[in-house]
Formats: structure tokens, sequence, C-alpha cells
């Protein structure tokens, strides 16, 4: 997690400053009527202001490319561990892409600034979304990741149902106002796909109906506009908002559960990844007792951390402690007191008993 924050820290700032970097800053020189010498005053402070922001650039830069390097052989080590199951899962790949897309943009091989913009947008998304399954992983953050991933499960496997309902809107919407609603110079149903992404912010609730043209086709878009504010921004975004409260309420009810298996998670993936390490680096990993479940009808698989244990197990029970053999011998010691003690008073009274024989036998003498 330390590791992975580091890296996602450095690559947002060299990214950040890149793109400070690359913007013209000549805003105070266009702006400067007073003369040759201020001028000149103004463009020197400017090249010395860039000077050091590139020099920081640099310096991040190869920092950056060590933490890559390092973030390469973590990739390379869990393919070892894990191998087709972590193939098969979708950190892989996303971490794959992170790393693609991370070398490409900042390894100057593209030459476009514009493509390099791309890129950057990209790596700074995939970068940040790759830390919430980190957090995940986390019992105390467990539960919290879980909703969000649960709600938006949920969301997708519902819209992709009802998604057809918002694209026979948004068609209807562009044959209805194609290129006549227009703000702030932008064109809103100028073509499918951007009627399309209208569309779905207007299912967010941003309807802006002062600007549709109802006019063009009156009656026709009255109506449909109102079709869509009742089954798409009323019925379909509060049937959403109840499943995803319904989900909500699961997972808080689940929050212990979803902790401990967290944990579980986290341990077992420790383990593995002990079992895997070689002997000279996991000759102080001890497992207890409680650790092993061997099935007596089963073939068990027993690496060496395993079978060294399970002879220090064995030895342990064989050959008890000190502080058991010292136990031992006190329970003997106090077990011989007490018997030394009966014996004792055993003695005394039968040294009683004999005494009183004897003076018997003194008394009936003639």
């Amino acid at each position: 997690m330390a590791f992975y924050v580091m890296f996602l820290t450095s690559l947002t700032a060299y990214i950040l400053l890149s793109e400070s970097v690359d913007t013209p800053s000549n805003r105070s020189v266009a702006n400067n009527t007073n003369g040759l010498l201020t001028f000149n005053d103004s463009l020197m402070t400017s090249d010395v202001k860039d000077a050091s922001w590139y020099s920081t650039s640099q310096a991040l830069w190869y920092f950056l490319m060590i933490l890559l390097a390092l973030l390469c052989m973590r990739e390379v080590f869990q393919l070892f561990i894990y191998r087709w199951r972590y193939i098969k899962s979708l950190e892989f790949w996303l971490q794959l892409l992170l790393i693609i897309v991370t070398f490409t943009s900042c390894s100057g091989i593209v030459d476009s600034i514009e493509t390099n913009r791309h890129l950057f947008v990209i790596a700074i998304l995939l970068g940040w979304f790759e830390l919430l399954p980190l957090l995940g992983r986390l019992p105390q953050l467990s539960v919290q990741i879980e909703m969000f991933e649960r709600v938006s499960l949920t969301f997708l496997r519902f819209m992709a149902g009802y998604i057809v309902l918002v694209v026979a809107f948004a068609f209807s919407f562009y044959l209805l106002f194609k290129g006549t609603v227009e703000v702030d110079n932008a064109v809103y149903f100028d073509s499918p796909f951007t009627s399309l992404m209208r569309t779905i912010v207007m299912f967010a609730g941003e309807f802006d109906a002062s600007n549709l043209p109802f006019d063009t086709l009156p009656g026709t878009s009255h109506v449909i506009f109102l079709l869509f504010v009742f089954f798409v921004a009323i019925v379909l975004l509060n049937l959403l908002n109840g499943l995803a409260v319904g989900d909500t309420g699961k997972v808080r009810e689940d929050a212990e559960t979803l902790s401990l298996v967290a944990r579980a998670r986290l341990i077992s993936d420790v383990f593995e990844v002990f079992g895997t390490l070689p002997q000279f680096m996991t000759r102080s990993l001890e497992l207890t007792e409680e650790m092993f479940v061997l099935y007596p009808n089963r073939p068990n698989q027993l690496g060496p951390t395993e079978l060294r244990s399970l002879l220090h197990i064995i030895t342990k029970k064989r050959e008890p402690s000190e502080k058991e053999a010292s136990i031992e011998h006190l329970e003997n010691w106090i077990l011989f007191t007490e018997k030394l003690s009966t014996l004792q008073l055993q003695y005394e009274e039968m040294r009683k008993i004999l005494m009183k024989i004897l003076t018997h036998l003194d008394i009936q003498e003639p």
C-alpha cells in the first residue's frame, strides 16, 4: 500500500507539473506595454520559473521511472505466485494497462502533445481507480468499498435492460431538436452521439427545459418530453435509488462478516507469498498447530515450511519444555510431601495405641 501510494503520488505530481511546464506562460508578456526593459524583465522571470519547474519535472521523471520498474517487478512476482488465477483477475489487466500507458506517456515515445494528454488522462484515471481495490483489502475500509462495488454492479445490471429506453428517447430528441438547441455556442443535439450524451445527462436530472425549442414540432415534442420526465427521470431513477438503498442496507448488516472476510483474504495472501519464497527467506516463519488441516483420506501437499513446522511441533510434544518439567517435579514433590505427612500421622496414632497397650499391660502385672 505504501509503495503504490508513493508511485501514484509521483505519477500525479509529474503529470500535473508537466502540464504546467507545457502550458505557455506568456500572459504577462502579452499584457505588457510599458517598454523594452520591463518586457525583458518579465521574459527573464518567466524563463527562470519555467527552468525551475523543468528541473523539478526531470527529477520527478527519474524517480517515477524507478518506481515504475519496481511496479513491473512486483507484477512479475505476483504472476510467479498466483499464475493463472492472477491472469484471470481484473486487477492484473488494469495494472498492465496502467504500466503501458504510464511508460508510453512519460517516456517521450509519443511526439504529439494532444495524444500525450489523452494518455496522461487515462494514466491518472487508472492509477486512482486501482487504489480502490487496494483499499478494499484493508478490514477498516472493506465495508465502504464493498458498498461501492455492489451498488455499481446493481446499477450496471439493471441499466443493461433499461438502456433501450434511454436510447429511444435520445434518438427522438435528435429528430425533434436537431441542430436547434444551442447554449454557449454548443449544439446539444447535432448528432445521434451528442444526443445520447445529452439524454444521459438529462436522466441525471439536468433538463434545462427553457432552452428546448418545443415550437419546432409542437404537441409531439411536449408529449415526448413529458414521457421522458415520467418514465426515465421519475420512475427509472427512483427505482435505481431504491435498489442502491437496499444493497447498502444488506452490506451494513453483513459489515462484521465482510471485515472478517477481508482480514482472512489478506492473511491468506500473505501466507501464500511466504510459501513461495525461498527456504532461507522463510526460516523464521513458524506455523502453529492450529494452522494445519490434514485429511487422512486425501493427498496432503506440504511444502518445506509446513514440514519444518510440523517437525518442530512433534518435537515439542515429545520433549516437554523446562517449564512443564519443573511443574511436573513440583507436583510430584507435593504428592510425596502429602504422603509423608499421612504416614507421619499414622505413625503417631500407632505410637499412641502402642503406649496405651503397654500401660494396660503394666497395670495388670501381679
